[in-house]
């Protein structure tokens, strides 16, 4: 039998940081980009799809209704010029009148 009183090695104090390098030891550690990636992966096409889609209407819907000052539904010929203007372009009434008839 082993000599109870014979010297224990010390055991080294588990901290969490100690913890978390145990846990990744081995492993690579991915960058922010290679992370998302990966996530990604897992992403079925139809869910992307959906996703995306959905992306899009939004950003459609904000810009309506950022369009739309009086909030009729509906973009007139004047907030469409006025939309255009703020967007930095200087057309004539007739050109503005031209795209939004397009």
């Amino acid at each position: 039998m082993a000599d109870p009183k014979a010297k224990q090695p010390k055991r080294k104090k588990r901290t969490a940081m100690s913890v978390a390098k145990e846990a990744l030891q081995g492993l690579a550690i991915q960058s922010p980009s290679e992370q998302l990636h990966s996530r990604a992966e897992k992403v079925s096409p139809i869910q992307l799809e959906a996703l995306l889609a959905a992306m899009c209407e939004s950003a459609y819907l904000d810009l309506f209704r950022r369009w739309d000052r009086d909030g009729d539904c509906t973009i007139s010929p004047d907030e469409f010029n006025a939309a255009i203007a703020r967007l930095g372009f200087q057309f004539s009434q007739k050109v503005c009148r031209e795209l939004f008839d397009f």
